[in-house]
């Protein structure tokens, strides 16, 4: 599934902008029920809401303003971030990610109204964080290069992303791919049972030693989302009845299960193996 957004004025005799590429997000059609588009006032950005169990997203594809050196191109990145920051804040969205081509890097005239932004908003630089020395752009001769593709995100997000990396090897346009992998946040249930079990055999056992700080926190939150997705059989806990004994022992067997299940699937998922 897919929705998309362009930057390009065509209602004029001469276009404005690129006469190709727009902003957009691509998500798996199992997600259809958690995703939202939402309606952007700017055309430089294309924003969807993902709606987990615990929380909410709001995921933002942005095209930054190129510097052209004038007021009118300082004037336009400063607005495109603060229709950002309104969108986010109109939404019922706790998180926020942000991603795309910001048309800025260290030392240029833009980069200290991103670095005010993602201050502003509680931000991660994620790319700059997790990488050193990287590029994203490369002019068509291969003789300048440039890192103005970046990823922005809360805190939270920020603790779950367990890939980030520029694939120098797809070579689609002057842009190379930057890559930030979340696979720690999908929602319970987009995944079944079944393919838990065979995606984690008991020769994978987690081994604790090995789990920093972001591990215990993508922990914490995917045991969360499975708890809480459980039913809890409150009539039989509180029953001191002796009739029907069987069927409250089976539930509570079905309760237990469920618990060890999110328990052992959440240790699965974010707990580095014992080798």
């Amino acid at each position: 599934m897919a929705v998309e957004q362009s930057a390009v004025i065509i209602d004029k005799d001469v276009l404005v902008g690129r006469p190709y590429g727009k902003t957009g997000i691509l998500y798996n059609r199992k997600l259809t029920k958690y995703v939202t588009h939402v309606n952007v006032k700017n055309s430089r950005c294309t924003a969807i809401l993902l709606k987990l169990n615990n929380c909410a997203i709001l995921m933002v594809s942005v095209y930054m303003p190129t510097d052209y050196g004038d007021n009118e191109s300082l004037e336009n990145y400063i607005d495109v971030c603060a229709c950002i920051s309104a969108m986010f804040e109109e939404s019922e969205a706790t998180q926020l990610l942000i991603a795309g081509d910001f048309n800025c890097q260290p030392g240029s005239r833009f980069f200290n109204i991103f670095e005010s932004f993602a201050n502003d908003q509680n931000l991660c630089h994620t790319d700059l964080d997790k990488l050193n020395d990287a590029f994203t752009y490369c002019n068509d001769a291969g003789t300048a290069t440039s890192w103005i593709d970046h990823v922005l995100c809360s805190q939270f997000i920020n603790c779950q992303i367990s890939t980030c990396l520029v694939r120098y090897d797809i070579v689609c346009s002057d842009h190379r791919p930057l890559v930030v992998v979340l696979d720690k946040l999908l929602p319970v249930g987009t995944v079944s049972d079944d393919e838990t079990v065979e995606a984690h055999t008991r020769d994978n056992v987690p081994d604790w030693t090995k789990a920093d700080n972001d591990c215990v926190a993508r922990y914490q939150y995917v045991l969360d989302q499975g708890l809480s997705n459980i039913n809890i059989p409150i009539d039989v806990l509180r029953s001191n009845a002796q009739t029907g004994t069987e069927v409250n022992a089976a539930c509570i067997d079905a309760y237990y299960n469920a618990v060890k299940s999110c328990i052992l699937e959440a240790s699965y998922k974010c707990i580095p193996p014992r080798l």
